[in-house]
């Protein structure tokens, strides 16, 4: 058939079976750009508004990726979180041949997995604790370092003393330079325990304000300490302190810390009986073998007891304190 026009703008073609119709637009259509695309062609002002969608999804995902470059970086160079404990020894501690106070002290410290000095090397435990704290190296401690390790402090005798004033230390580095470090604000202690200090000759003038918790367990009685051994020989009497032990007692301390507990054991704790089995480092071997079991009561607990007597409870305190 012919062709016919429609509406004046198309034509369709019919083939001589009729089966086949071809619909074009002649009017709009230009050889080198189909139809259906110029169907599809977009207002000027849209392509603008796209334009700046993209601009500003760019910028998201620069700024997220920044974020979490920023993140990474933090993690690695900031320390993770830790419990980092210090024990101060009593006088002879450096010994090889040490009293039974300072062996339990340092028992203590091994199952704390503290770090041990001498009375006598608080600035040598302040250089370490502020080394580990250091992340960048920068001798200034800030408050994210700070708020990534809980410190406890642990001292006995004249090492109690020390750690008293080892808070103090603490508690200057955030106001001046301190050992050669500065900190954003007074580095904080969450757990200072005092094991009978002998506040004599080698003083403090007490616990100070950036303490959390203050626990002090002393004895006033002095003398020599009894305790009586429950196996393997129960008829055995052990008598510890020598003659310059048996002179000394702790003291109560003056405190500014937001918790203190005075535990004077003698006193509070006359009637409490602690058993303990332990493998005595100073006791001869017995035919049943090194370990024995012994018992002492609070109300003759001495200077050189004290350690051993309450060892079970700084445990506790310590894992409360975590």
């Amino acid at each position: 058939m012919a062709a016919a026009n429609v509406a004046g703008k198309a034509r369709v073609d019919v083939n001589a079976k009729g089966s086949t119709m071809i619909f074009t637009t002649a009017s709009t259509a230009k050889p080198c750009e189909p139809a259906h695309l110029m169907r599809l062609a977009w207002p000027r002002h849209l392509h603008a508004i796209a334009v700046v969608c993209l601009l500003l999804m760019a910028a998201a995902m620069a700024a997220c990726s920044q974020t979490t470059l920023s993140s990474e970086a933090q993690r690695r160079t900031l320390p993770h979180h830790m419990v980092y404990t210090v024990c101060f020894y009593g006088l002879a501690g450096h010994n090889p041949t040490r009293t039974f106070g300072n062996e339990w002290l340092q028992t203590l410290a091994v199952h704390a997995q503290a770090h041990l000095y001498r009375w006598d090397q608080p600035i040598e435990a302040m250089s370490d604790l502020l080394t580990r704290l250091d992340a960048h190296a920068s001798h200034n401690i800030t408050r994210r370092e700070l708020a990534g390790v809980t410190i406890h402090v642990i001292g006995y005798s004249w090492g109690a003393i020390t750690a008293a004033n080892f808070a103090q230390m603490l508690n200057r580095c955030g106001y001046a330079t301190t050992s050669g470090w500065k900190a954003a604000e007074p580095i904080p202690v969450a757990l200072l325990i005092t094991l009978d200090p002998v506040n004599f000759v080698h003083t403090t003038t007490g616990v100070p304000a950036n303490v959390k918790t203050y626990i002090n367990y002393y004895e006033d009685r002095g003398g020599y300490s009894p305790m009586r051994c429950c196996w393997p020989e129960p008829s055995r009497t052990l008598v510890l302190g020598n003659n310059f032990d048996a002179l000394l007692s702790g003291d109560y301390l003056p405190s500014k810390a937001q918790r203190t507990d005075e535990v004077d054991v003698d006193r509070q704790w006359a009637t409490r009986k602690v058993n303990m089995r332990f493998t005595p480092p100073e006791f001869p071997t017995t035919p049943h073998g090194n370990q024995m079991a012994v018992s002492l009561v609070g109300d003759q607990v001495n200077h050189d007891t004290l350690p051993w007597f309450v060892y079970r409870n700084v445990l506790r305190d310590l894992n409360a304190s975590h």
